[in-house]
């Protein structure tokens, strides 16, 4: 998760509730967070032999921030799937900001679910917390399910 800004992005999904939270609270967070993220993509990983990612452009927004526009082609399917990266110039580096895959981002659909189970909670962030683990534990099983079971995963 190196090449990912975990912290600004989380920041971002969590709206106005980032700032309402403890120092402790933010610190639990980012930790679960970032759990969250790399269980939510080990839990879609199928095996797919000769996938290239072809770069299509690079286009410059601001002073810090670029869009790389590209597409995942896989053999055995019908059409490439267009996924963009923004990554921003950070002083540790560049930094995946978001993930664009077919024209849905990756930000604002967290953002979306975050700020509606925050609302759900009433802006408990400690129950937000425990939601998230929950999530990520449910996620980690669809992965083990899928590595013991890979043709049923490639599905």
């Amino acid at each position: 998760m190196n090449s990912f800004a975990v912290k600004g992005i989380a920041k971002f999904i969590t709206g106005p509730y980032w700032k309402k939270a403890s120092s402790e609270q933010r610190r639990r967070y980012l930790a679960r967070f970032e759990d969250y993220l790399v269980a939510n993509y080990a839990a879609k990983a199928w095996k797919i032999d000769k996938v290239r990612l072809a770069i299509q452009k690079v286009v410059q927004g601001n002073a810090t921030d670029y869009m790389v526009s590209t597409r995942l082609i896989i053999p055995h399917k019908d059409r490439d799937i267009p996924i963009g990266f923004r990554i921003r110039d950070t002083k540790n580096g560049p930094k995946i900001i978001d993930l664009q895959i077919e024209n849905a981002s990756l930000i604002i659909t967290f953002r979306s679910e975050f700020m509606s189970l925050l609302k759900k909670s009433g802006g408990d962030f400690d129950e937000f917390i425990e939601v998230i683990v929950e999530r990520t534990l449910k996620l980690e099983k669809t992965a083990q399910n899928s590595q013991q079971n890979p043709q049923a995963a490639a599905q």
